[in-house]
């Protein structure tokens, strides 16, 4: 029996990913100026974190536990080489990921217009959700292009071993 590969092991992220990328054309399709009643961006949204979160404990080198939280995820997969972040500054990044994160899954969009110095939670969804949905589907794919689909290992840690 053949090896099975990185990508194989982990149909639940294949999964994942093929929803998102439905929600994300239906979105898109869409457009900014269509009725906004079409939209689905909650549902992307939570996707969008469920892969982020889902393939940062999937990866060799991460470790994570129950008990690990997305800023855990993360840190460790900067500390342990596993990827590099976007940006200049990872805890930054780091920072600003889980705010996403945090106002989607906790609902809490009052909070998130006050941060981003907005009026109210209708002038955030009016300015920045969909934003904030592009940008962490963004770094996620970020992430997962820097992993071998075959070996679960970094694609530029792969090249230099060969």
């Amino acid at each position: 029996m053949a090896d099975v590969t990185f990508k194989e092991k982990f149909r639940d992220f294949q999964e994942l990913a093929r929803e998102h990328d439905i929600l994300r054309k239906h979105n898109l399709a869409i457009g900014s100026n269509a009725p906004q009643d079409k939209l689905l961006l909650f549902a992307e949204g939570g996707v969008v974190i469920m892969s982020l979160e889902r393939f940062l404990r999937m990866l060799p080198g991460v470790g994570g536990t129950d008990s690990d939280t997305l800023r855990k995820l993360l840190k460790k997969a900067v500390e342990n080489q596993v990827l590099n972040l976007p940006g200049d500054n990872a805890d930054i990044t780091i920072e600003r990921v889980v705010s996403i994160r945090n106002t989607i899954l906790h609902g809490n969009f009052e909070q998130a217009a006050r941060q981003a110095g907005l009026q109210s939670k209708e002038e955030y969804f009016k300015k920045r959700y969909d934003l904030d949905i592009e940008e962490l589907y963004k770094f996620t794919d970020n992430l997962v292009d820097q992993i071998d689909p075959d070996t679960g290992e970094r694609k530029d840690a792969t090249k230099s071993g060969s």
